[in-house]
């Protein structure tokens, strides 16, 4: 990350601003935010999910670095240029599913 700020796991409480009903709680859905999103838009793309499934989301965020460098972060990642290294994002959806997993979900997705 250029400005060495670092993703962060929003639970559900921190999503929604408080509690938040879930009628599916075999499944877990984690939003991933996509290029040029603050953590704000990134929150209301998970209250959107909610209207729309159902289901309340966690967020996995990762802050913006401009167009460019996101894009060329995604680029990177997707084409196999990182495999030596390994990108925040991706080191932390890591640890969150390994412990995510260790529960008692039916259905893990990652939106």
């Amino acid at each position: 990350q250029l400005y060495e700020k670092d993703e962060t796991y929003y639970n559900y409480e921190e999503v929604y601003g408080g509690e938040v009903q879930n009628d599916h709680p075999e499944e877990l859905w984690i939003h991933i935010n996509g290029i040029m999103n603050d953590a704000d838009a990134a929150k209301g793309t998970c209250k959107t999910i909610y209207e729309m499934f159902g289901r309340p989301c966690k967020l996995l965020h990762n802050p913006t670095d401009g167009p460019f460098l996101d894009l060329l972060e995604c680029f990177m990642g997707k084409t196999g240029l990182l495999r030596l290294g390994c990108t925040g994002p991706r080191k932390l959806l890591r640890n969150i599913l390994r412990e995510e997993m260790k529960k008692d979900y039916k259905k893990i997705v990652l939106i």
